[in-house]
């Protein structure tokens, strides 16, 4: 059984190449660069010394230059430098030697008569799996390859042909649905909760707090979504413009028919869920005082509400934290970078933001203005020293760099969402002290 994924590269593709080579770069692969991914594919670590490395219509160790040359071929230019294909297969189906195989007949037989492509087998997982990294233009006419839903069936159906042509197993009834994105499954990885987690949550706890469909509704308002009921339920979180269709976001297994049923079997229905209150609430009672206006102050409060410097563990049987708090659990690091870079500046205004940002930004500046000067002597100079002392001097002013753009990053997206943050805050404190409106009948019945 193999399955199949399509990644649109769109940035540089040299230092795609150069990522898949690099063994200290695996552990978090970037797949946005093709360059990257062609480095993270022929990585000796991951393919057995590189035996399981094949090229189609160019040579591994001299694919970017090729694929570089063949892409000058077309004259109209694109974003998109090129594709990345992943083909997984389930634990110990088979072998490596097979599943590589598979791969390049896979590539050879959708891409060989045209296209340039690198194939590598990885073991370094239960599953085994080929890395396609693809050159889109072709190097027959110029002609780019087209990705659309239709090239994805395509290769689909290839890779089926195929498994069973090894006589391997193959997916029967597929289901359809969105694929989860590669910081799903990293949050997943962490113990970090994701919308798609939090909403099966919810829905899980209001279907066993309701004895029939309308009070199961009603605890999903209760927890703040909005609710619409057609061919499958559809729910709106706080904060978000789209419903989400529950049987096509979480499977079969939250269809209509399919909660009816878990319904009308629950043997033990909970009570009704209910709203945290802030008054009633320790760790809410207990907020700091916040300071409307200050940066700061806001980044504070909304990291108490969160509950990170309380250390509060949110399980069922604390009240229950609001939909936009759990979801931005996922970001508190970021969040305590953040407050803790507000706190040494002392930045508590916008125009004091400004500030920091134009400083830092400025010595950024005057360091790669430096380094290269540095980079000039490396390449021009004749004295082996003089050569040495300035690769010394580079990486001096790369390790200073480091933190000087990360602080960067920090301001400029504070800036951006300082005035959400203030939002999120009124809205939580907004929620949690307005009553619960349900419906009048509360009676349990199925």
């Amino acid at each position: 059984m193999a399955t199949t994924k399509s990644i649109t590269v769109r940035k540089r593709l040299d230092n795609l190449l150069n990522y898949i080579v690099d063994a200290d770069k695996t552990s978090n692969p970037d797949f946005d660069r093709l360059g990257n991914v062609i480095d993270y594919a022929t990585d000796a670590n991951k393919t057995g010394q590189k035996q399981f490395v094949t090229g189609i219509n160019c040579a591994p160790e001299t694919a970017y230059s090729q694929m570089q040359k063949v892409m000058l071929l077309n004259d109209k230019p694109s974003p998109v430098i090129g594709y990345h294909f992943i083909q997984s297969f389930a634990p110990g189906e088979s072998d490596p030697a097979t599943v590589h195989r598979i791969g390049v007949e896979l590539a050879d037989r959708l891409f060989g008569k045209r296209f340039m492509c690198v194939v590598a087998t990885h073991q370094n997982t239960d599953c085994l799996h080929n890395h396609i990294a693809l050159c889109p233009t072709s190097f027959i006419d110029g002609r780019r390859y087209h990705s659309c839903k239709a090239s994805y069936r395509e290769l689909q159906k290839a890779s089926d042909a195929l498994c069973c042509d090894f006589g391997l197993s193959v997916i029967e009834n597929p289901q359809r649905g969105r694929s989860k994105s590669y910081g799903e499954h990293k949050a997943e990885r962490e113990g970090k909760p994701t919308w798609r987690s939090i909403i099966k949550t919810d829905v899980d706890e209001a279907i066993a707090r309701a004895g029939y469909r309308g009070q199961f509704v009603d605890n999903l308002r209760a927890m703040g979504y909005g609710v619409k009921v057609g061919n499958q339920y559809s729910v709106r979180p706080q904060g978000k413009e789209r419903f989400i269709r529950l049987e096509r976001s979480l499977g079969s297994e939250y269809s209509i028919e399919a909660i009816r049923q878990r319904l009308y079997y629950n043997k033990r229905i909970l009570p009704p869920v209910s709203k945290p209150n802030m008054q009633n609430d320790l760790a809410y009672r207990k907020l700091p005082k916040w300071t409307r206006g200050s940066i700061l102050s806001t980044y504070r409060r909304w990291l108490w509400l969160i509950g990170y410097y309380q250390q509060r563990t949110w399980t069922s049987s604390n009240a229950r934290m609001h939909y936009l708090l759990r979801e931005d659990i996922r970001k508190l690091d970021t969040y305590i970078a953040q407050t803790r870079l507000l706190g040494r500046e002392e930045i508590h205004t916008l125009a004091q933001l400004d500030t920091f940002r134009n400083r830092t930004s400025q010595t950024i500046e005057e360091l790669e203005r430096e380094r290269r000067k540095l980079y000039r002597i490396t390449y021009k100079s004749d004295i082996a020293s003089e050569k040495e002392q300035a690769r010394e001097h580079i990486s001096e002013i790369n390790t200073a760099l480091k933190p000087l753009r990360k602080d960067c990053r920090l301001a400029e997206d504070i800036s951006d969402r300082w005035t959400e943050v203030q939002d999120r805050i009124n809205q939580v404190e907004r929620d949690v002290s307005s009553p619960v409106k349900m419906r009048s009948n509360e009676v349990y019945r199925r």
